[in-house]
């Protein structure tokens, strides 16, 4: 990979990555419908801070899918040894995060 594709990669990692270490909106989400338990206490899951926490997943959609579109088109996942893993991880975690803002939208609330 060029330097310039890198930079963009970790740019797509990043976006998904730093939300998910500070407050693991879409772990929460995930667990929490598992679980029927409810949202963990944090920055995001406050009863004011709906719009913050449906913003920081769709941020991290965006990285997500960007990280997954940047390796489909530039078709850089056939060029590096695990590129075919990392493809596969990033449409995984693409479709989990979409799967949590489809959840955080439908719900209307923070709560189950």
């Amino acid at each position: 990979m060029t330097k310039k594709q890198k930079i963009w990669f970790a740019v797509f990692l990043a976006m998904f990555a730093v939300p998910e270490v500070l407050w693991s909106p879409v772990s929460n989400v995930i667990f929490g419908l598992l679980k029927d338990m409810p949202y963990r206490d944090n920055l995001l899951t406050g009863t004011d801070n709906k719009d913050l926490m449906v913003f920081t997943v769709f941020v991290q959609f965006l990285g997500t899918s960007g990280m997954s579109s940047f390796l489909l088109f530039k078709k850089m996942y056939r060029n590096i040894k695990e590129g075919r893993a990392i493809f596969g991880l990033s449409l995984f975690f693409s479709l989990a995060v979409l799967f949590a803002l489809y959840i955080l939208l439908a719900t209307g609330n923070m709560s189950f």
